[in-house]
């Protein structure tokens, strides 16, 4: 009877040495294993077994630990050279300003002090001229513009509506040269950044504005509501339309579909939209037919980091 006790006893405790080892594998802490004895029975070989996987997921931890360390030095050199490439481009585009203007001025100057002993051609070199410079101008001014987006950092419950009425009022003078109607549903509140949803709204507006043939008054509608994960957004025009293979072209920098003549607008509207839908973690794609309008779908994700820092400030 004794001998069977101790029996008992040296097996409970084995046992409790592999329950011991496997709650420490729940806490992923592999450093132990569980000691083995000479009996070769059926609790060594359970125990052996979870040496092994211990040793397997010990080793896997390491490598998972090693490329996530890996992957936030990569994250970090990649992020410090996308901030190097967008202040070199930023700066580059600010000094090009000046030359520009100096051209422009040297042109305007010309025209003015030595018009009649200039050839009657040449009024059509001066003209190609301040249209060119124009042209850069709003090309620059259109890259920095791209280039500002996120550089305040600060995010807060954004009115869409107040957003969507700002827009409107930008776009006043073409809504009333092109006789065009507007017409917002139920907007939902959201977070993110103000500045920037107003700016997204204004470069949506603008575009359906522009490009809608001459002959139609522009109609546009703008709904939005709230999912589980953020809030989608639709802004829906009657203009011309866009043919599918072209439907991820028109978000990329200084994409056009249409010469000059026939529309304006550098093609920097659409990059700036999805630039913005990126820093709210969403997307935006466009669902469109030549002829029948276009209808832009935009999702803005609830999960913003700068937002949950913001609130665990206030809260702590």
């Amino acid at each position: 009877m004794d001998l069977k006790s101790t029996r008992e006893m040296a097996e409970d405790k084995r046992l409790e040495s592999i329950v011991e080892v496997l709650l420490d594998y729940t806490l992923l802490q592999f450093d132990k294993q569980i000691e083995l004895s000479d009996k070769g029975d059926q609790i060594d070989a359970i125990a052996a077994g979870i040496n092994t996987i211990g040793e397997e997921l010990k080793h896997a931890l390491e490598e998972e630990r090693k490329t996530k360390k890996q992957l936030e030095e990569y994250s970090k050199r990649l992020e410090t050279r996308n901030r190097e490439l967008e202040e070199f481009i930023y700066i580059t585009s600010h000094d090009l300003q000046e030359p520009l203007q100096s051209v422009k001025s040297f042109s305007e100057i010309i025209q003015s002090e030595y018009a009649e002993k200039l050839p009657k051609e040449s009024s059509y070199m001066f003209h190609q001229i301040d249209q060119s410079t124009f042209r850069m101008s709003r090309q620059i001014h259109g890259l920095l513009e791209y280039l500002r987006i996120g550089e305040k950092k600060e995010v807060g419950r954004v009115n869409v509506l107040q957003a969507v009425q700002e827009a409107i009022e930008k776009n006043t003078p073409l809504i009333e040269n092109r006789k065009a109607r507007v017409h917002i549903g139920t907007l939902p509140e959201i977070n993110g950044h103000s500045e920037e949803i107003t700016i997204l709204f204004d470069k949506l507006i603008n575009n359906a504005l522009i490009f809608t043939e001459k002959e139609k008054h522009p109609e546009i509608h703008i709904s939005g509501e709230e999912t589980e994960n953020g809030w989608i957004f639709k802004v829906k025009d009657n203009g011309i339309g866009i043919e599918e293979t072209h439907f991820k072209r028109i978000f990329r920098i200084f994409q056009r579909l249409h010469s000059r003549s026939e529309y304006s607008g550098i093609g920097m509207g659409l990059s700036i939209c999805q630039k913005i839908a990126e820093l709210h973690k969403g997307d935006i794609y466009v669902d469109s037919k030549l002829g029948e309008g276009s209808t832009f779908t935009l999702f803005l994700s609830k999960d913003l980091p700068e937002l949950n820092t913001n609130l665990q400030s206030l809260t702590g």
